[in-house]
């Protein structure tokens, strides 16, 4: 079953397919090199999570892939006494090997992965009471 949302004059603008995805601007999943459409929103991640206390030097398990060929960008903030702290990486995965490109270096608080296991570590010599992360895939 697909779902078609219209203009009123039967123009597809948005489509959910029969296999759950959602297309905007496209009429099949590929997309198109020249789709323009803008979609504006909040917060988009593929998943999300918070740990409620992560001690200093402890490597914390956000979320494990499985083997594939994917790529994520993930970000991590947390706090400690009264300094925030967030980085954000891509985290590429070619089947069963994982490499994790830091592309905003967030000091006291590192993504790595270890193994298949993509983890978050904090080295502000204190516990973070809340560290929030999110991923979303982007292949």
């Amino acid at each position: 079953n697909r779902i078609v949302l219209s203009d009123g004059d039967g123009n597809p603008r948005g489509i959910f397919t029969d296999d759950g995805n959602f297309l905007v601007g496209a009429v099949a999943t590929a997309g198109s090199v020249s789709n323009t459409k803008q979609i504006t929103g909040g917060k988009f991640s593929s998943f999300r999570g918070v740990v409620t206390s992560l001690s200093s030097g402890t490597a914390y398990t956000m979320f494990t892939l499985t083997a594939d060929f994917s790529a994520f960008l993930v970000s991590v903030s947390g706090n400690a006494s009264s300094t925030a702290y967030s980085e954000t990486a891509i985290v590429h995965l070619n089947n069963t090997a994982v490499s994790v490109t830091i592309i905003a270096d967030g000091g006291a608080i590192v993504i790595s992965n270890s193994g298949l296991d993509v983890q978050v570590t904090q080295n502000s010599g204190g516990t973070m009471s809340e560290v929030y992360w999110s991923a979303m895939r982007i292949l």
